[in-house]
């Protein structure tokens, strides 16, 4: 290879690197909006209310009430997920972005 061919070669390998990487970027960037625009509160209004209620204090057959609860945001995702006593498991319905912006609304109810 001659010099031309092989300056050729590096700049398209750079080029290539530096347009994997952008791509990468702006699709973490879209993850990340997409996820702050859900909706922690109607998604808690479709699938948690039946059981905790509107406020969170409804308490039917022995579930938490949300606005006595003491547990970290890490916690709530980990119960919400993987659920606790008879409350299902939500890591199979809901998104880990809906998980958590669930568990973020709950704080919410906090009294």
């Amino acid at each position: 290879m001659n010099r031309k061919n092989v300056l050729f070669l590096i700049v398209g390998i750079f080029l290539a690197w530096a347009c994997g990487s952008k791509q990468q970027s702006n699709s973490k960037a879209i993850d990340k909006l997409q996820e702050a625009t859900i909706d922690g509160k109607n998604i808690y209004q479709r699938e948690c209310v039946l059981c905790h209620g509107e406020e969170g204090d409804k308490g039917v057959a022995g579930s938490a009430h949300l606005t006595q609860s003491s547990l970290t945001l890490e916690e709530r995702i980990y119960v919400i997920s993987n659920g606790r006593g008879i409350m299902q498991p939500f890591k199979n319905k809901l998104t880990p972005g809906e998980i958590e912006a669930v568990a973020r609304y709950t704080q919410e109810l906090k009294r």
